[in-house]
């Protein structure tokens, strides 16, 4: 096989990145946007020694699921891999994923992997988005995507899974910088929005200070918001890099944070704090992980960040100790626990992987909750997992390759896995959030 053929061949299953998976000559070909039983000829765009990637040319026979995308932009932005699919196929896409990667990664074929729990939203959904800011050939400033495993920008007005009312505002912003010609005066990278229980925050982040005068009172007029519903930050960066939130945070109007409630827990939302993109799927996903532990436990919760799931922990179970690198999200934590007179609650600022073989011998026996970044947990945590011997552990995962891997890991110490539970929190996507609780035997 050469690149640039033109194959016929039947989509079989999907990928890790939710593109369909056939086969030509033994050949494993790739095909985005592609659905289980679908027949089509692609043309081969790229030949690897064990891979081959095909690029659709003709549909010969469609899916039932297939479905019209909603974005004009779909197949130009990297953003959505599964608007091509009916909801319920994409469910069924994520679970597959997380299926394949627990037996090819980590070894486990027989998991008994729960039918994904989706959202009733699957478009609209998010309530955290950020635009990158780009001038077009006439210098004057649009919204911007970039394309797939690229920077090339595709400028776009509409965003079908963001909130309606975070790109009304992020469009307001493009026609108050052009009104005054700011493109031609600021080095402009990123606006960023989060609307949660009906208020606002949105951040502009530019490379050097800018007077925003005016745009507050312009946004309040596009949203329909009112002043005590909205709130309005510069970020001045202090690198040039991908990091949108880096650098020095300047408030300029309205309201400094968004106070929310989660599971009964009272908390404030600013422009740094962590907080899940899904509001709907982050309340089922922690309602479950909370239910996993009984009313006499000590739970350690690794990786708490700013506390709301150890906070939720501490109305259930005896006592939670959260662990947490970030000094800022740590303080956050504290707060929360104040907030909440959570007298059972305790924060420690530091590493996992160094604090929680001394919690080991200080707690005796506890139970562990565990919410690692993207990459999964650092090898030594699981290490010192494995020489702590948490009586049960609740994994929350957002890569399925990465929760394979450590699943496999952890198992070696005598654990069993009683549930593999994924939730939709990234409708349209490919990614899916995962639930794993393992149990010692």
């Amino acid at each position: 096989m050469n690149k640039n053929d033109q194959v016929v061949l039947t989509i079989t299953g999907y990928n890790s990145e939710a593109q369909g998976v056939g086969r030509v000559e033994g050949m494993v070909v790739f095909v985005p946007f592609a659905l289980k039983g679908e027949v089509v000829k692609v043309t081969i765009i790229k030949v690897t020694k064990s891979y081959a990637v095909g690029k659709v040319v003709e549909i010969l026979e469609a899916s039932k699921d297939r479905v019209a995308p909603r974005c004009e932009y779909y197949k130009k932005c990297g953003g959505c891999a599964l608007q091509h699919a009916s909801y319920a196929e994409s469910l069924r896409v994520k679970k597959e994923i997380v299926q394949n990667a627990l037996a090819k990664l980590g070894g486990i074929a027989d998991a008994n992997v729960q039918d994904v729990i989706g959202c009733s939203r699957p478009y609209e959904y998010r309530n955290k988005s950020a635009f990158p800011l780009v001038a077009n050939g006439e210098k004057k400033l649009e919204l911007a995507m970039y394309r797939v495993l690229s920077h090339d920008p595709i400028f776009i007005n509409n965003c079908p899974i963001t909130q309606k009312i975070m790109q009304i505002a992020a469009n307001a912003f493009i026609s108050y910088a052009n009104e005054h010609n700011l493109a031609q005066k600021t080095q402009f990278r990123h606006i960023l929005m989060r609307f949660v229980d009906k208020k606002l925050l949105v951040v502009v982040v530019a490379m050097k200070k800018v007077f925003l005068d005016g745009l507050f009172e312009h946004l309040c007029t596009a949203t329909g918001l009112g002043k005590d519903s909205i709130g309005l930050f510069l970020c001045i960066k202090s690198q040039d890099n991908n990091v949108i939130l880096e650098g020095k945070m300047v408030h300029v109007a309205g309201i400094e944070s968004i106070n929310s409630t989660c599971g009964g827990i009272r908390f404030a939302i600013s422009p740094n704090s962590f907080y899940q993109v899904n509001d709907e799927i982050m309340q089922k996903i922690y309602g479950q992980a909370v239910e996993q532990f009984g009313s006499d436990e000590i739970v350690v919760d690794a990786y708490s960040g700013a506390g709301l799931m150890s906070a939720m922990l501490a109305k259930r179970v005896k006592k939670v100790v959260g662990i947490e690198i970030v000094k800022e999200a740590t303080a956050d934590a504290n707060t929360v626990k104040r907030q909440n007179g959570l007298s059972n609650m305790e924060n420690i600022n530091g590493d996992v992987k160094t604090v929680l073989p001394k919690l080991g011998k200080e707690l005796g026996e506890f139970s562990l909750i565990i919410d690692p970044p993207r990459k999964g947990a650092d090898p030594e945590v699981l290490k010192t997992i494995g020489q702590a011997l948490p009586r049960k552990i609740v994994y929350i995962s957002c890569n399925p390759a990465s929760l394979a891997r450590d699943l496999r890991l952890l198992l070696g110490h005598g654990y069993t896995l009683s549930l593999v539970q994924p939730y939709d929190m990234f409708p349209e996507t490919q990614h899916v959030e995962t639930l794993a609780v393992l149990e010692r035997k």
